[in-house]
């Protein structure tokens, strides 16, 4: 990521992070030092009304399948270990 932000600022292009990945991401302190510095060199692009929404759509989406993915983990607390079982846990 650091060598294509280097070659967009060496061709004079300015790359854009939009607005809401600044939002989630930003933790502000100390912390964020390789962040910030990222972020000097970018544009931060706003979104309208409809990108906001299509943001917002294809995360929940995201967060979905997420979930779905980690459900057997979710159910799999404390077992002994004889093999799996029907809800995909190995107990």
């Amino acid at each position: 990521m650091w060598a294509r932000h280097k070659a967009l600022l060496a061709n004079r292009t300015v790359p854009t992070v939009p607005a809401p990945v600044v939002a989630q991401t930003w933790r502000g302190g100390g912390r964020q030092g390789l962040l910030s510095k990222l972020l000097v060199g970018c544009g931060v692009e706003a979104l309208d009304d409809d990108q906001a929404r299509t943001v917002r759509s294809l995360a929940t989406k995201a967060i979905r399948q997420t979930w779905r993915q980690s459900a057997p983990m979710r159910g799999c607390r404390l077992g002994v270990a004889l093999g799996p079982t029907q809800d995909g846990c190995v107990r």
